[in-house]
């Protein structure tokens, strides 16, 4: 269905269209791939095309949820809608992600693309049609404008807020100490004045507007650092300050971008982080996106870099400066899952928590090495670092993530399904809206308790909070899958899922892919298991029997080990 502005009636099923018109609609598509709003999987922006481009063929009152099924979504010839939702669902969460689109770029974009409810064809309003007649860039060169239109955008508001701050200092009466921190973004640091600059003045306008969503910090964009100085030295009085500075390297096929966050005024280093992105150039704009929300959550996320910085912040008390120093190292493991890095972070902790009887994160921590630690062992040494993850832990802390995690996955390894419940229902009202708390209760309550149900709706709601997540934020949806015997769901769940994967996630893409006969991702898990030392079935075998899971999940999974590598 195409229309014309004014128009109240659709056109023609077979306009016409000159091929340079066409072409801007295309553009329209990929901006809103770009945007970030479909997410980080190909499905969505898949999909979008493949609705566009059937209405640009003149084809667009034939699509029905058999071919977008079948077309798109993997389905086979003998797809049945009326017992498979798939068409609807992901129908559904494609509107609701344009409609969320068109809402930030009502007046900007030339193209409008719309799905009307109850119906899977595209609606495409052209706003003006003189528009349409400029001349067209290469598209090579289509990201450059968008990157050049973020950063003006971002450098405007920045620029706003940061002559706001100038104009309006904080006087003694009302400075607060537990006034919010304000975070100061550092001009974005690259390697050339060219194409690379221009996306690292983007990513730095991105990462401001991720960071701006926290309502707990302030968040500015600074001309130059000698501005910084200056301003701050008048205006802040009782708050924390926090410099965020990033490094961009183009690397040939991806961009690296290092991030540091510095205290002010003494720029001692407080965290830092590495993220890379692909440089696919029809998806820059996604990768700004993909990185900037990467890096905002490292810094804003509960337990991010930020937060535990702040945890340090009380002057002259050492122990929270060991706290700090602690709890990055422990949150640096757990991205990386590197044993050198474990051990530094585990000896950190270990000194620190004797010190510290009230540094429960801590505690926490530890136990959550204890049983990671049991994971991979059997017998009587599992039931003693199970044992010694309990002694850890201590009482439980309703007011601490970490001891709420440590609580439920030591629930989980002992298969006390009345406690695990109690625990993620607890935490659950607690922390409604936090996408890691949802995720994480989710996998354990269908892994370790099979409530399914819930489980699945709390990682579809983690999703949806967190588009760009870890990968247990669909590991119960593939468990379900493979033990409902739906391989390729199973296959298709664990291609949209990060690969910044520990040993457990390749022992199940493992599974996966010797359940769906898919080799390539065979070939991948089995080489990066042999780094495990997991070189055959049996090895692999017992590692899955190790997770602390229900018996059907393991026998799932275990299944699709044998058949993988039998």
């Amino acid at each position: 269905m195409i229309s014309r502005a004014g128009d109240l009636t659709p056109s023609k099923p077979s306009p016409e269209y000159s091929r340079e018109q066409e072409i801007k609609i295309l553009e329209a598509v990929d901006r809103v791939a770009g945007s970030g709003v479909l997410g980080t999987g190909d499905r969505m922006p898949d999909l979008l095309g493949y609705l566009v481009r059937e209405e640009l063929a003149g084809r667009g009152d034939r699509i029905k949820s058999f071919s977008i099924a079948t077309d798109v979504l993997g389905r086979g010839k003998g797809f049945d809608p009326q017992s498979d939702s798939i068409a609807r669902a992901e129908m559904t969460r494609l509107r609701k992600a344009i409609n969320h689109y068109n809402a930030g770029h009502s007046t900007t974009d030339a193209v409008r693309i719309t799905i009307p409810k109850g119906s899977y064809r595209p609606a495409i309003n052209i706003a003006d049609r003189a528009l349409l007649a400029r001349s067209f860039l290469p598209s090579g060169s289509r990201w450059i404008v968008f990157v050049a239109v973020a950063m003006l955008a971002c450098v405007a508001v920045g620029m706003a807020a940061w002559s706001a701050l100038r104009r309006t200092p904080i006087s003694p009466a009302a400075a607060r100490p537990i006034a919010p921190p304000l975070v100061v973004m550092q001009p974005a640091a690259s390697h050339d004045r060219g194409r690379l600059a221009m996306f690292a003045a983007g990513l730095r306008g991105e990462v401001a507007a991720e960071l701006a969503k926290q309502q707990w910090l302030t968040v500015i964009q600074a001309p130059q650092m000698s501005e910084v100085d200056d301003a701050l030295k008048k205006a802040v009085q009782g708050r924390a300050v926090y410099l965020v500075e990033m490094r961009i390297t183009d690397m040939g096929d991806n961009y690296t971008v290092s991030t540091f966050l510095k205290r002010w005024p003494d720029q001692a280093v407080r965290w830092s982080g590495y993220h890379d992105g692909l440089l696919l150039a029809q998806q820059t704009g996604r990768i700004l996106r993909s990185l900037a929300t990467e890096i905002a959550r490292d810094l804003a996320s509960p337990g991010g870099a930020i937060g535990m910085a702040e945890i340090g912040r009380i002057d002259g008390d050492a122990r929270h400066e060991k706290r700090f120093a602690c709890l990055i190292g422990i949150r640096q493991y757990w991205r990386s899952y590197d044993p050198a890095v474990r051990a530094e972070a585990e000896a950190c902790l270990k000194k620190a928590v004797p010190e510290d009887p009230g540094f429960i994160s801590g505690r926490a921590a530890l136990a959550l090495l204890s049983i990671e630690s049991a994971r991979q062992a059997s017998g009587p040494e599992r039931q003693r670092l199970l044992a010694e993850a309990g002694r850890q832990l201590g009482d439980p802390n309703d007011a601490d993530l970490m001891a709420a995690d440590a609580e439920m996955a030591l629930a989980a390894c002992t298969q006390d399904k009345a406690r695990l419940r109690i625990v993620a229902k607890r935490m659950l009202a607690a922390y409604p809206n936090n996408p890691d708390v949802l995720a994480d209760a989710g996998s354990k309550l269908g892994l370790a308790a099979g409530d399914w149900a819930q489980a699945l709706d709390l990682q579809a709601r983690a999703r949806a909070l967190n588009p760009l997540a870890d990968p247990w934020y669909r590991l119960a949806a593939v468990a379900k899958a493979m033990l409902d015997g739906d391989a390729l769901e199973a296959r298709d769940q664990m291609s949209r899922t990060p690969q910044r994967l520990f040993r457990t996630g390749h022992i199940i893409r493992l599974a996966v892919s010797g359940a769906a006969g898919d080799m390539p991702m065979m070939a991948d898990a089995t080489a990066r298991l042999a780094e495990f030392g997991i070189r055959d079935r049996h090895a692999a075998r017992a590692a899955i029997d190790g997770e602390c899971w229900s018996d059907d999940v393991k026998e799932a999974f275990g299944r699709g080990v044998d058949a993988a590598m039998r």
